[in-house]
């Protein structure tokens, strides 16, 4: 059954991905004709500025849906009902603070920009976005005990549909009106129709969350979940400081524009990343049940699996990226919305580092063991702050990635599996070192053959890069697989293909 709801949940996610990715670049291209570049970067500034609030949520998520997974095991509606309870006045407190600190923030959003560009009603443009994420948490707490389920793909699928529909809507809006305040509108009306439709689904799914007062947790239940709240705010600060604050250094050291440039990168990698959660996000619940019933042994054999199914589609997205990226967006906005080969070579680079830590980040959040490793995202964040101030004034925007990746290298890859190893697999961590550095070293390789051979080809057109995206896919795909095997990982998954085709 825990196979059987991964696929399911992958399966949903992928498709779903697919479709949201072409209907964004149609939405972004619009977007880009009717109201340029500034408005651009005011996006990008205002969605980092928001993440930085999303603090307020310390991490609750995570624990909640960890909470859940055995009572909805053993099936103990009272336990579900009093956790529901808590959670749901929790949410409703996070929404209240993160409306009040948004609005207090309004006074310092013209020194977050640097060159205010000459577009009205900002104020007014950063007061929807806090809306549509207030909105965001109104229903979370029923949308948490579908996805603790091992049914992501329920809430999957409403997501996407509804994104769909609301993107559509909101380019039919700003093709006839080109009134950003109005596409704004439509996007909040549309977020709160989808979370409202997941509550209704939640309530029909487990009708017992619809009576849950009186139902409250003993003051112990509830000093546990605080604790594993605490390691998670950590957790939350040191993400929101890596990944949160890009746009906002870049707006307020380099200028607007280039917060703009960087979101058309963040799109495309963005919606490769979405693959990778997809992928992840459907295995959180499995894994969780997995540890909980079954020996160290068995848990740390499906690991390293799922850690090298990890490396393939990693390495695959990776090698594509950095040798396809610069003349994709070329072809679909020119020349001007793209940086350097080294600039969008680091900027991948950080996609890979993100994609091989999934596997242990999972484990972790499956298996609640975020509350052994609280210092790390403080030190992470703290390190990588430095780091890209300090090299962004020296060499420009290139330093706000390059400090990225130093404190990640640094403080997290081997940090977070040392975690797993002692506590959940009780193996030495050395297996661990070796099979990372050989999965990095191999997509390196791996990426200078098809970066070489598609220098030759050239992408001038759209034939010649429909030929280099062939190339580049088929060796991405082919030399990954080819160096590791005879590694009994690849070996295992081999089997399990050609099970499938016997079987078709």
């Amino acid at each position: 059954m825990r196979i059987k709801n991964s696929i399911k949940n992958t399966k949903y996610s992928m498709l779903a991905q697919i479709t949201n990715l072409l209907v964004q670049f149609i939405s972004r291209t619009i977007f880009i004709q009717i109201l340029g570049k500034e408005y651009l970067g005011l996006n990008g500034l205002f969605s980092n500025v928001l993440t930085i609030l999303s603090l307020a949520d310390m991490g609750i998520g995570t624990v909640l849906t960890y909470t859940m997974y055995e009572p909805l095991a053993e099936k103990n509606t009272i336990k579900l009902q009093q956790l529901m309870n808590t959670y749901k006045k929790i949410y409703h407190i996070i929404a209240a603070i993160i409306a009040i600190t948004g609005v207090c923030l309004t006074p310092i959003l013209p020194f977050l920009i640097k060159d205010l560009p000459d577009i009205p009603n900002i104020t007014l443009i950063y007061l929807l976005y806090l809306i549509n994420t207030v909105i965001s948490y109104l229903y979370a707490y029923k949308i948490s005990i579908i996805n603790a389920d091992q049914k992501n793909y329920i809430t999957t699928i409403n997501q996407q549909l509804f994104l769909i529909i609301s993107n559509i809507s909101m380019i039919i809006v700003l093709w006839f009106t080109h009134n950003y305040i109005l596409y704004l509108i439509a996007q909040i009306i549309f977020s709160f129709l989808s979370n409202l439709r997941l509550s209704r689904i939640a309530d029909k799914m487990y009708p017992f969350i619809k009576n849950t007062k009186g139902h409250t947790l003993s003051i112990q239940e509830k000093k546990n979940i605080g604790k594993g709240a605490f390691a998670m705010i950590l957790h939350k600060v040191g993400g929101v400081v890596i990944n949160g604050t890009d746009n906002i250094l870049i707006s307020s050291m380099i200028g607007l524009n280039a917060v703009g440039i960087y979101s058309n990168y963040l799109l495309i990698i963005n919606a490769v990343k979405q693959f990778l959660s997809a992928y992840s996000s459907s295995i959180i619940a499995s894994i969780g049940n997995l540890s909980a019933t079954e020996k160290a042994e068995k848990t740390h054999l499906v690991f390293k699996r799922i850690l090298y199914s990890m490396f393939i589609f990693t390495s695959f997205c990776t090698i594509c990226l950095f040798c396809l990226i610069n003349n994709f967006i070329t072809l679909w906005l020119g020349k001007s919305y793209t940086f350097s080969v080294v600039i969008s070579g680091v900027i991948v680079s950080t996609f890979y580092i993100t994609g091989m830590r999934q596997t242990a980040l999972c484990f972790i959040d499956a298996t609640g063991l975020f509350t052994k490793n609280k210092l790390k995202p403080i030190i992470e964040s703290t390190l990588n702050l430095v780091l890209s101030i300090i090299i962004t004034l020296k060499y420009g925007i290139i330093g706000i990635f390059l400090g990225t990746i130093l404190s990640t290298v640094a403080t997290c890859i081997f940090w977070e599996a040392h975690v797993l190893y002692k506590y959940l697999f009780h193996h030495n961590i050395t297996e661990y070192i070796m099979l990372f550095l050989k999965y990095t070293i191999i997509t390196v390789i791996s990426t200078i053959i098809p970066y070489w051979i598609s220098t030759f080809i050239g992408a001038d057109n759209i034939y010649r890069f429909a030929v280099q995206a062939i190339i580049t896919g088929s060796l991405a795909l082919i030399l990954p697989v080819a160096f590791t095997y005879k590694q009994k990982e690849s070996q295992y998954f081999m089997k399990l293909i050609k099970q499938k085709i016997y079987k078709h």
